[in-house]
């Protein structure tokens, strides 16, 4: 039973009634999650960059399991986070998992919860490699997958474009994603520079937008349309602006006139677009249209440094 409730309740190993995951907003993301982790070739991998304590990890692992052994390669899944040492998510976790003290009654802001992860795939995708730590160019890198192409990139550790540019740049060379990936942005709705990226065009370039979560999340996803790698974004970006501190007016309206293209096109994408969706689409244009005009001193740092 794929409801999202089910799949939020941890593994036969525990007592499934009460011992819920808990999420961020992860909940209307996941259906999307599952269909992301299913497309999956055998020559690729899926990599999740911030993990939390697992149920972004358990819908993309449902997806996985779709696929049969013989058609997906070993270790087709690796996750990356510190897995603790964060006061915050440690008051988050205490609060609303209360039940974790019966099974670690020692649990502190220094431990690690990577084997609350683990509790959220391991029965469904044993082979998921869980790696802790901080996450840069010694700690990602191919050859931890064996130079496998990335068919799915999950994002939900970098909270600016400086740490999505520092995470990744082990993965940069010669291209992050192929033609093909699918990249999910779990904060992109709230991340002012990737969204600046984006309908500046330099992302565009690259990234075809074929889900939102609207107003009700932060989370959007992404088909690759062209190879690229981020050295590719920040050149163009360089003659986007042309010495200029910020976007023309003429820049800012077709920025805009490209969210509400990318909108409908969404709204619509398996039927035409619903009038009860109004509101919806109005609100996300809304949130679109300050974000571009938010911080404008950030425009600086999307150029090569």
């Amino acid at each position: 039973d794929f409801t999202v409730w089910n799949i939020r309740r941890y593994g036969k190993s525990m007592n499934r009634k009460q011992r819920l995951i808990h999420n961020l907003g992860t909940d209307p993301v996941c259906l999307p999650l599952l269909l992301a982790g299913a497309s999956v070739q055998q020559q690729g991998v899926l990599v999740e960059l911030g993990t939390y304590t697992g149920l972004s990890s358990r819908c993309l692992s449902y997806g996985l399991s779709t696929i049969t052994k013989d058609k997906l390669g070993k270790e087709a899944y690796h996750a990356f986070d510190v897995f603790g040492h964060d006061q915050n998510n440690f008051e988050k976790i205490s609060r609303s998992m209360p039940w974790i003290y019966d099974v670690q009654p020692d649990f502190t802001v220094d431990s690690s919860y990577r084997w609350l992860w683990h509790l959220a795939v391991q029965d469904i995708y044993p082979d998921a490699v869980g790696h802790e730590g901080l996450i840069n160019a010694t700690t990602l890198y191919p050859r931890m997958w064996q130079k496998r192409r990335i068919d799915v990139l999950s994002v939900d550790s970098a909270k600016t474009w400086s740490a999505f540019r520092d995470q990744t740049a082990g993965i940069q060379r010669p291209y992050m994603l192929r033609k093909g990936a699918i990249l999910i942005l779990m904060d992109f709705s709230t991340i002012d520079t990737q969204i600046k990226l984006l309908y500046s065009g330099c992302l565009r370039d690259y990234l075809q937008p074929v889900y939102s979560s609207f107003c009700r999340g932060e989370q959007w996803i992404f088909v690759a349309t062209k190879t690229f790698s981020l050295g590719m974004v920040g050149a163009c970006m360089e003659d986007y602006l042309n010495n200029n501190a910020e976007p023309t007016d003429a820049q800012y309206h077709d920025m805009l006139e490209f969210a509400k293209a990318d909108v409908d096109f969404m709204d619509g994408l398996f039927s035409k677009p619903h009038d009860n969706m109004k509101e919806e689409r109005k609100c996300l244009l809304n949130k679109l249209h300050n974000e571009m005009h938010e911080s404008a001193a950030h425009w600086k740092f999307l150029k090569i440094q």
